[in-house]
């Protein structure tokens, strides 16, 4: 029994050194008020965003209806009677026995710092305002060139939560905020030039059927299908690990040494751009540590027939080369497939790429869940069953969701239905990803579920709502049951 504590403190000690690990990893070490240096070497400055004419650079107004927050880094500003001396964040608050301005942190303050909540994200924290306030700006490295900011919640009191989104936020942009290029993955075969370019779809080359083919001058042959995976069907092969893979390897084809090696699967496709010669790589790994380089080659003569070729090998390293005009940012354009409606939570893809099933994620007695807290004393709860809805109770039960509001100040409790079982529609954004839509809740409410492909999302996660101040709730459902013939139909 005395080694009871002793093996709770070692587990607690294991757990802080792990966090403060990934902390340390992540670590931003301050140069000044709004630039922080990555162990990489990499540099995050806000330096870029900051007016240096005495005005802030970001004006959250009328928040909750009584709030308007103002934000400059860097430099100390004024605004009407709002700002001055050291000030970072200002806080402008208008209410029946008057108005009056706090400082929420100040310049001389700032540390770019990690939450205990959020070990890897970063946070640009500004400590010293009026009455012990401080504000926590959580930095995300946007993709576009505007840059804005979100109030988030005030929890605990007196302290703001707000999220800054801007390319000034991604490590290692340069100076004026202009990042280094990357190939954004947008499904299997597809991925967008973050320069603004244009998309990269190699969909029209997919067919599982007829995969790509190139054979090698002795007794080897590689196949290639980019977006969807293929089977070899052998009954001669002493090896055969091709099963729904978008890269096969074949030895000693028609003989009883036949190997067939798995050298990619679709599902664990990245893109990789390269500085050295501005080109698109799609990066695969295979079964038993093998992995393969597909090289993608902007070739707009090949129009008819994609050219793959086989480069090199060392070891279970293979490189390939694809030239074709779907390699070029918008030569080819994705065949339109829609997801059709199956069931409750089941759509089937109409060009035979897959099916889409939530069954895996039925269960009405512990559905997904996610909260919002708009107000301090206010908690928004929302419960979501796909299929056969949920079984709670009361408000929460013959639905697909519903909204709990606890206010624990003015002791209110209330419960709405979001929506019917069953979904209106199943719709494709223009993006193609598939957003399941319900209607049918009480006072007009309706809501939308956006099903976001996760393949390593192996426990849900139902994101938070937007819209939650008027009817019409979206959400986001992060899962590996959101990719195509991830999860069973039923």
């Amino acid at each position: 029994m005395a080694l009871a504590p002793v093996l709770v403190f070692l587990l607690t000690l294991t757990l802080v050194v792990s966090l403060q690990t990934n902390a340390d990893t992540n670590a931003c070490v301050n140069e000044d008020p709004c630039t922080c240096k990555f162990k990489n070497g990499n540099v995050l400055s806000l330096r870029s965003l900051a007016n240096s004419d005495s005005t802030a650079a970001f004006n959250l107004l009328n928040v909750f209806g009584f709030y308007d927050f103002y934000f400059n880094p860097c430099l100390t500003f004024t605004e009407g009677s709002c700002g001055g001396g050291d000030v970072a964040v200002c806080q402008h608050v208008r209410s029946m026995a008057g108005s009056g301005n706090y400082t929420c942190g100040v310049q001389s303050s700032a540390r770019f710092v990690h939450r205990d909540s959020d070990t890897s994200g970063l946070y640009l924290r500004y400590d010293n305002g009026d009455d012990d306030r401080k504000t926590y700006i959580k930095l995300v490295c946007g993709n576009g060139t505007e840059s804005s900011l979100k109030f988030l919640s005030e929890s605990p009191v007196k302290v703001y939560n707000l999220e800054l989104t801007s390319p000034c936020a991604c490590p290692g942009a340069d100076e004026n905020c202009k990042q280094k290029l990357r190939c954004i993955k947008e499904d299997e075969c597809s991925c967008r030039l973050s320069d603004g370019r244009g998309t990269i779809n190699l969909r029209a080359l997919s067919s599982p059927k007829s995969p790509i083919q190139f054979s090698t001058h002795g007794r080897k042959q590689f196949l290639y299908n980019p977006c969807q995976g293929f089977r070899i069907h052998s009954k001669n092969a002493s090896v055969n690990q091709c099963h729904d893979v978008s890269l096969c390897g074949r030895e000693n084809v028609g003989q009883a040494a036949e190997r067939n090696l798995d050298l990619g699967k679709p599902s664990n496709v990245q893109f990789d751009f390269s500085y050295y010669d501005n080109s698109v790589s799609l990066m695969y790994m295979g079964a038993a540590g093998r992995s393969s380089r597909v090289k993608l080659v902007c070739d707009r003569r090949a129009r008819e027939k994609p050219v793959f070729e086989f480069v090199k090998s060392s070891g279970k390293n293979f490189i390939f080369r694809l030239r074709s005009v779907c390699a070029c940012p918008g030569g080819c354009v994705a065949p339109a497939r829609f997801c059709q409606k199956v069931d409750s939570c089941t759509c089937r893809y109409d060009d035979g790429s897959g099916t889409i099933s939530l069954h895996y994620l039925d269960n009405p007695y512990s559905p997904l869940q996610t909260a919002v807290q708009p107000f301090p004393s206010v908690f928004y709860n929302f419960f979501y069953n796909p299929c056969s809805g949920l079984k709670l109770g009361g408000s929460c039960s013959q639905v697909s969701a519903c909204q709990q509001i606890n206010d624990t100040f003015g002791g209110i409790n209330l419960s709405y239905r979001l929506g019917a079982v069953q979904p209106s529609t199943f719709i494709q954004s223009n993006e193609g990803q598939v957003i399941i839509q319900y209607t049918g809740g009480d006072q007009d409410r309706s809501f939308q579920v956006a099903l976001v492909c996760d393949r390593k999302a192996v426990v849900p996660v139902l994101g938070d709502a937007s819209g939650y101040s008027s009817t019409i709730y979206s959400f986001s459902l992060h899962s590996r049951c959101a990719c195509p013939n991830a999860c069973p139909e039923k």
